[in-house]
């Protein structure tokens, strides 16, 4: 039994539906010929009235995704998909350093982009670590942008002499965890993670681990 559609409002839609199909094929090209007996004759492949048929949002599309699995640059624009996980780090992605002042003050080049890891070793005592400013960092410029750096306090020395307290450098909003601090004792590691504000400056987060065992 063949089933009739009433719906004017349906078959209104679906005749603009038709003649925007049309329209449009005629304007890109001569693909429609009518004849004398009133019949007409698209001259157009399934694909390309498919196509166009999703760009009206008349037809239900999928939306395809790219496959950036061969996408090379350091630059990717679209959303990324690791099925299997990833892995950071790299032989140049680490720095490994020992400490001879009280305070000091990290170089640029220790906070480079790549850098991941910093292993350092206090050797005079406890010290403090200034980072370097907001304006030589190694951070995009767009506001949101994010990076994270894991430090690992390296000295076998133990109670106070073996602290790092980290402070901030020229335009660096340095943040804890509530009711935490930013100390980090011998042999813990801290993950600092740097998001840069809609004024420039850039937000330190520190999270200072404990040894467990």
């Amino acid at each position: 039994m063949q089933k009739v559609i009433k719906s004017k409002s349906f078959l209104v839609v679906a005749g603009l539906a038709v003649l925007l199909v049309l329209g449009s094929l005629v304007f890109a090209q001569p693909k429609v010929r009518a004849d004398g007996g009133g019949n007409i004759s698209i001259n157009a492949s399934f694909g390309e009235v498919k196509d166009l048929l999703c760009d009206l949002g008349v037809a239900n599309c999928p939306v395809e995704e790219d496959n950036l699995s061969g996408a090379s640059g350091p630059t990717k624009t679209n959303t990324q998909y690791f099925l299997s996980g990833f892995e950071v780090g790299s032989t140049g992605s680490t720095v490994a350093s020992s400490t001879v002042a009280g305070s000091i003050t990290l170089d640029a080049s220790d906070m480079r982009e790549g850098i991941t890891y910093l292993e350092l070793t206090p050797t005079v005592g406890a010290v403090t670590l200034t980072t370097v400013a907001s304006s030589t960092f190694a951070l995009g410029a767009q506001q949101g942008s994010s990076r994270t750096i894991l430090v690992y306090n390296a000295t076998t020395t133990t109670g106070a002499d073996s602290v790092i307290t980290w402070a901030a450098g020229t335009g660096i909003d340095l943040q804890e965890d509530e009711g935490e601090t930013v100390l980090q004792n011998g042999l813990e590691i801290a993950r600092l993670q740097f998001v840069r504000k809609a004024d420039s400056d850039i937000v330190m987060w520190v999270e200072a681990g404990q040894v467990a065992d």
